[in-house]
């Protein structure tokens, strides 16, 4: 199987509802569609309380769309952004900057952490899974 199969055996299976691991740059991470019931089986997977805080994982192309939609600019320090930008840390921003609806099982009070990893392999999985 060459790498391009599995980003389209793991889009396909992300788009059909279901999870899958993959590495990062750190850990191995487990994801899901950005849909309330896929990520409930993922809360329930990792026995994680519902009340507690999970990230997204965006591309920075996927980022840029959504600032570019904002309802206001976003002007982080340098360090601070370059730092995200090198998928060092996770930022949360108030949901109300964006005219996206997110689903409400990730929103807790009304904000929401976001991560850009740093795999090209797993960019390119996070553009196919959300076409």
């Amino acid at each position: 199987m060459t790498r391009n199969d599995s980003k389209k055996i793991t889009a396909k299976i992300l788009l059909n509802g279901g999870l899958v691991v993959f590495p990062t740059d750190t850990v191995y991470g487990i994801d899901c569609r950005l849909n309330e019931m896929t990520i409930r089986k993922l809360y329930k997977i990792k026995n994680r309380p519902l009340s507690q805080p999970t990230s997204i994982l965006l591309t920075k192309s996927l980022y840029h769309q959504m600032l570019s939609r904002a309802k206001c600019g976003i002007d982080f320090p340098k360090n601070i952004q370059d730092d995200f930008f090198e998928g060092k840390i996770t930022i949360v921003l108030r949901t109300t900057i964006f005219r996206l609806k997110f689903p409400k099982i990730i929103i807790k009070n009304n904000k929401i952490g976001i991560r850009l990893p740093q795999s090209a392999w797993l960019e390119k999985l996070i553009n196919k899974a959300t076409r």
